[in-house]
């Protein structure tokens, strides 16, 4: 599953990321639900299963210097598309980070906070969440079936690599230097 972001989003995430550390990844509410019988059903296509984010929405608590995340997840097989009885699974992860620094000046906060949720606590609660839903998979009686990696790529049009060279370590013309060989005199 790609999820593109701006560049800008992505260097700032990466800027908070070597400022924090994650203390939690707990389940704030969830719930799954299969309808019809999947004992015929074989396999699932999971072309067929729709995927949605709810990005992380955050609140910063000045006291404690921690940063929750909240993310909400769901997949959902429509037995329309698929020819096979449908199922829903959801859940809402709250992340909890620590800050190891001073956080950022409130006017920056939104930049940092902000794209650190959306980019560095879905990297880190991916994997919770694919944990949560093959486990709801496994006990609905469901064909097996996995989420798809996580890619996080620039948006279209931007560049590939996020880390552009500052103008600074741009090349710098190279100055002649003096011929090691000397004309002799005779």
């Amino acid at each position: 599953m790609d999820k593109h972001f701006p560049v800008q989003t992505l260097k700032a995430a990466g800027v908070l990321a070597q400022r924090v550390s994650l203390d939690q990844v707990r389940i704030k509410d969830a719930s799954f639900q299969s309808s019809g019988d999947w004992m015929g059903v074989p396999t699932v296509n999971t072309e067929n299963i729709s995927h949605s984010i709810t990005p992380g929405t955050y609140r910063f608590d000045e006291k404690s210097n921690t940063l929750d995340v909240e993310i909400a997840f769901v997949a959902t097989l429509d037995a329309s598309k698929a020819k096979a009885p449908c199922f829903n699974i959801q859940a809402a992860f709250i992340a909890r980070y620590h800050l190891t620094t001073t956080p950022p000046p409130a006017d920056m906060r939104e930049l940092f906070f902000g794209s650190f949720s959306k980019v560095n606590a879905l990297l880190n609660v991916w994997p919770y969440w694919r944990e949560f839903a093959s486990s709801c998979n496994d006990r609905m009686g469901l064909p097996h079936w996995n989420l798809p990696v996580l890619r996080l790529l620039p948006e279209a049009g931007e560049p590939k690599s996020a880390a552009k060279k500052p103008a600074s370590a741009a090349k710098k013309p190279s100055t002649p230097k003096p011929s090691s060989k000397a004309k002799k005199k005779g």
